[in-house]
């Protein structure tokens, strides 16, 4: 997504990148660059993206791509070797993030799958980081960029029977690379959403499978501040903070959404019952969106109620992640379906009323509703 929320960036197989304008849903530029696949690929601001350029079928990128989508402009720099990698862009867009699997289930694994890349330059910064032991699955950086945090497995599966049963957050400092903080949890990384700072920037939460650990810490002082229970090792499938970073709602895999108050640590509504791949907040904080494979829904938060929901596919081995844009629009992805944009406030369904039939005029408004005296439908 485009900062301002203008913009949706796409791909598919074969397809390349899209830019659709939202504005009006019609694809505004496309690229060529990527072939065939799924790329991973982030928006950073003022219309910039960076991808994977794979070197292959089935063979790990090479490359990362940059495009910036308002000049055309492409330029690439070197991506870490060898391994499937995940890209997060810096607020302002000058620093790239790589969390890479350190060559998993391959023959020679590496916990060296971290790197940081200032765009200005091209250039790596420093050496490429050690995780904490593992593949890295996650990466995110802070609201105000000045810190950049991982998820880590802290083993990987050859080193012990079942997997890794740990893992670790590293944060370190986006300008010096110095390590800020390491916080550990129980089970493998891997949800949807997993490592997230809340916008007010006083927390940073992650969350595992297996042993379904959720854990929140303060950022400025590193300590854990909240470890809300979902009980059974019920594992997690997403995880959403709310816009003033004073609600963390938790998707539960048996079809509960959990909202809990980061300040006290107990439920801040009721529980919401609906399953969910991927979970987001509108802007306002009102409404919690959720997509569960081929359904998108939308519940008011404050009391658990079913605003209600849109069918738009077959739900049989899909996944579906869902984003809110600043307007209020919601913005739904799904495997092999294309994208769905949904206005979620009625003053949004006028506006776009209105601005493809425009204003009625008095005639109209008489063989429409001869019965009731005419007033303007789009201006006060």
């Amino acid at each position: 997504m485009s900062p301002d929320g203008s913009k949706l960036y796409s791909s598919g197989p074969g397809s390349g990148i899209v830019v659709w304008d939202l504005t009006g849903t019609r694809a505004l530029s496309y690229s060529t660059l990527i072939g065939a696949g799924y790329p991973q690929f982030a928006v950073g601001g003022e219309g910039l993206v960076a991808y994977l350029l794979p070197g292959g079928p089935h063979v790990p990128a090479t490359k990362i791509g940059l495009w910036d989508t308002n000049t055309g402009a492409t330029s690439t720099i070197a991506a870490v070797p060898r391994q499937t990698c995940y890209v997060s862009l810096s607020p302002d867009a000058t620093r790239l993030l790589e969390s890479c699997d350190g060559s998993y289930g391959g023959k020679v694994e590496t916990p060296r799958n971290v790197a940081l890349w200032n765009l200005g330059s091209g250039e790596r910064i420093g050496d490429v980081l050690r995780s904490s032991g593992g593949a890295s699955w996650d990466g995110a950086f802070s609201q105000d960029g000045t810190r950049f945090a991982t998820l880590s497995d802290d083993l990987f599966p050859i080193d012990t029977p079942g997997g890794a049963t740990t893992s670790t957050v590293t944060v370190r400092d986006a300008t010096s690379m110095r390590l800020v903080a390491r916080h550990q949890l129980s089970g493998s990384a891997g949800v949807e959403n997993g490592l997230m700072f809340s916008p007010d920037g006083r927390l940073i939460a992650a969350a595992t499978t297996q042993n379904a650990d959720v854990r929140v810490w303060d950022l400025a002082t590193g300590l854990l501040v909240g470890s809300p229970e979902v009980g059974g090792d019920i594992p997690v499938t997403s995880m959403a903070f709310s816009p003033d970073g004073g609600t963390l709602a938790l998707a539960l895999a048996t079809g509960v959404v959990r909202l809990v108050n980061t300040s006290t640590w107990t439920d801040a509504a009721p529980p919401i019952s609906a399953a969910a791949d991927s979970i987001a907040y509108t802007p306002d904080g009102r409404y919690l969106a959720i997509a569960d494979a081929g359904d998108v829904s939308l519940w008011d938060v404050a009391s658990g109620r079913h605003i209600g929901s849109e069918y738009v596919g077959s739900p049989d081995n899909q996944y579906g992640t869902i984003r809110s844009l600043p307007d209020g629009r919601i913005v739904l992805m799904i495997e092999n379906e294309p994208t769905f944009v949904y206005r979620a406030d009625l003053a949004s369904w006028k506006a776009q009323a209105c601005s493809i039939v425009g204003e009625v005029t008095p005639a109209e408004w008489q063989t429409m509703v001869p019965d009731e005296p005419y007033r303007r439908t789009c201006t006060d």
